[in-house]
């Protein structure tokens, strides 16, 4: 874990999202249409820096980021632990591992 940022399987964020953690989805539209966890808010990787008025404005919540594999979620977290965000959890393995495991998934 390095500046606030910590890799979870899927277990983990499951708990996470059900005591009220943000979950922020950095995937394409299409992507998340195909699929994507209840309750997710979609802001695409490369529109995260002009969207952040979008997420926790005093950056002490938690949120917990999925992509597809699990690559761009740990760029977002790193960019939102950058701009001061503390609690920022990497969903490892994406929505491939979210499926794998069975979890709810929104069409």
């Amino acid at each position: 874990m390095s500046r606030g940022i910590q890799d979870i399987n899927v277990a983990q964020a499951q708990a996470l999202i059900q005591q009220g953690a943000f979950v922020l989805d950095v995937r394409e539209p299409d992507e998340f249409e195909a699929g994507h966890v209840p309750a997710s808010t979609l802001i695409p990787l490369g529109q995260l820096a002009d969207r952040v008025a979008e997420l926790d404005s005093q950056r002490t919540h938690k949120i917990v980021v999925i992509c597809h594999g699990g690559k761009r979620s740990a760029t977002a977290c790193g960019q939102l632990a950058e701009l001061g965000f503390g609690c920022t959890y990497n969903i490892a393995g994406g929505i491939l591992a979210w499926r794998k495991a069975k979890l709810p998934v929104v069409r």
